[in-house]
């Protein structure tokens, strides 16, 4: 195993400091996580396209949490390219996936998506151990709209569906994301 490097450690002036750094990320990246506890189940948001972020993250930690029975759960806005992305991951022998519809930008779809979470939950009460709140939007322009729609999938849709799975405060009423 390699040892972590720092930015700090390495005594360089501060731009090559940050190029060695960023040069050694990748091999940090694919080191083994060693952690007091894998999540049992873990929920991806915006996970639904293969080759995207949120796809590799659920892939990574399908890989990483299968030997513990661990399930990932990717949610995203299409039906068709969730069940793209898990004939994707099983093709890459990850088996360990669910998909299910959430578009976060729409506060009845978190209200459904939470609904059916607490239907399969035992006491109705069971959050996720991980939430990876990884759905984007790219929206060109500085319109009204644009704004509006950008902040409705990045700060307020992932702020209600956390209240939503009660992760924090009350539920949103729904004004947060319309």
């Amino acid at each position: 195993a390699s040892p972590v490097v720092s930015p700090r450690r390495l005594r360089l002036p501060g731009a090559w400091r940050r190029r060695a750094f960023l040069a050694a990320l990748p091999s940090l990246i694919h080191q083994p996580v060693v952690a007091l506890h894998l999540p049992r189940l873990s929920v991806v948001t915006g996970a639904a396209s293969p080759g995207t972020l949120g796809f590799e993250v659920a892939a990574r930690l399908g890989t990483m949490t299968a030997p513990a029975g661990g399930t990932v759960l990717l949610t995203g806005r299409s039906r068709n390219q969730g069940a793209r992305a898990l004939e994707a991951l099983a093709a890459r022998g990850i088996t360990n996936v669910a998909f299910d519809e959430l578009d976060v930008a729409d506060q009845r779809s978190i209200e459904k998506f939470s609904a059916r979470w607490r239907s399969l939950t035992d006491d109705g009460q069971t959050l996720p151990d991980l939430l990876v709140n990884n759905a984007a939007v790219l929206l060109r322009g500085s319109s009204a709209e644009a704004v509006a729609a950008s902040m409705r999938t990045h700060v307020w849709g992932p702020a209600c569906l956390m209240r939503s799975l009660r992760f924090v405060g009350p539920t949103c009423t729904g004004e947060e994301i319309s």
